[in-house]
């Protein structure tokens, strides 16, 4: 099989990995967004995944994508929401303190790398 072969093939495991992927970013913005109502969506694909002989790819995408979105998410909030004080004017917005959130998703996506290498070397 030529590497181009690997590309045509529909359930190859860069296929497996990006559909994970694909739905760790859908469910990190619906979980951030609307709370835990997006977790289902999640928790439905993880079992798919997981019957799959080749598991490894998709729930590595799935935690790359979970954990890369919620730390843009967090780190966009937190930037946006700063106290600014000048003479004219006076927000009084402050960040809640998210490192809790933030460890969780870096080791999502850290979890998630180590799972990515560990799907191409058994291949």
């Amino acid at each position: 099989m030529t590497q181009m072969d690997a590309y045509r093939r529909p359930n190859s495991r860069r296929t497996r990995w990006l559909a994970g992927f694909v739905v760790g970013a859908a469910s990190g913005f619906a979980t951030l967004l609307g709370g835990p109502l997006g977790l289902p969506v999640a928790l439905v694909f993880v079992p798919a995944a997981v019957q799959s002989r080749h598991a490894l790819a998709p729930l590595a995408g799935l935690l790359i994508g979970l954990g890369s979105i919620s730390l843009a998410l967090i780190t966009v909030a937190n930037a946006s929401c700063t106290t600014v004080v000048t003479p004219t004017s006076y927000s009084s917005c402050t960040a809640p303190d998210l490192t809790v959130w933030a460890i969780l998703a870096g080791t999502a996506v850290l979890v998630g790398a180590l799972l990515s290498i560990a799907a191409i070397r058994r291949t």
